[in-house]
């Protein structure tokens, strides 16, 4: 995995099978320890294959995807932390709540938003 090796992290997936890992303990350099790295796994491509787009008669070979990579999301505004709780609300939004920091418990929570920023797409035009 792309990740840094981790321990005391929250995964959760959500509806459309992505794959999301949420902060942990990495046992980097002490003010590293404490991970607020969000990451994720796409969801596995369709397996669903019409048989006009059938590359072979053999369906194993229909199937055969490139590995699936796990991308780093943007740099969240929470604080690092580990043992904490994540969830995945009914929209597909994941969220934390919890956890550890600096040896005192936290009693917050966190939603992950996702945006569109326009001025990223000026250069398609």
């Amino acid at each position: 995995a792309s990740w840094t090796p981790r321990a005391l992290m929250a995964v959760v997936t959500s509806g459309d099978g992505r794959v999301v890992l949420i902060g942990g303990e990495t046992g980097g350099e002490v003010d590293e320890q404490l991970s607020k790295q969000v990451w994720q796994l796409p969801a596995p491509p369709s397996s669903d294959i019409a048989w006009y787009e059938a590359k072979s008669r053999d369906m194993r070979l229909n199937l055969a995807f490139p590995p699936l990579e796990w991308k780093r999301e943007s740099t969240p505004p929470w604080r690092g932390r580990r043992s904490h709780a994540a969830f995945v609300d009914g929209g597909g939004v994941p969220h934390i709540i919890g956890g550890e920091i600096d040896g005192g418990f936290r009693s917050d929570m966190w939603r992950m938003e996702v945006s569109l920023d326009l001025n990223n797409l000026r250069g398609l035009y």
